[in-house]
């Protein structure tokens, strides 16, 4: 089986209503949640992340959309850079650090998210920033 198909064949597995209900009880469970927050601090999982929030951003209030994965992941790695550079000069309790944890669900007021430069004209590479 090649993994096209084995892809194909988890996809309908999981869209069976036994699948989504496993799908459930993994993704509640303490194995799924170490599992998602691995993921997450990936910089492939920083990268989507902040590409699905602002793609639905972008589709509720309508605005064009053209920044693409290796956009983002041009934007991260430059902007922490950036914040480790700022960080040598600072002592410990000062020092800056993008947090992509959420608590409890609720949003985090200091994880990083793609802004507009100029708003109103769209999530497109020369009108984003992190």
């Amino acid at each position: 089986m090649t993994r096209a198909e084995a892809k194909a064949a988890q996809k309908a597995r999981n869209a069976s209503p036994k699948g989504k209900a496993a799908c459930k009880v993994y993704n509640t469970s303490s194995k799924g949640k170490l599992r998602k927050k691995a993921y997450n601090e990936t910089l492939r999982g920083k990268v989507n992340r902040l590409l699905r929030d602002a793609k639905l951003r972008g589709k509720k209030r309508n605005l064009p959309f053209t920044i693409t994965n290796e956009d983002v992941k041009r934007l991260i790695l430059t902007a922490e850079r950036k914040w480790k550079a700022i960080n040598e000069y600072l002592p410990d309790v000062w020092k800056l650090k993008f947090d992509y944890s959420s608590k409890d669900g609720r949003a985090n007021p200091f994880a990083p998210s793609l802004d507009q430069i100029r708003p109103g004209e769209g999530y497109t590479p020369n009108n984003v920033q992190i």
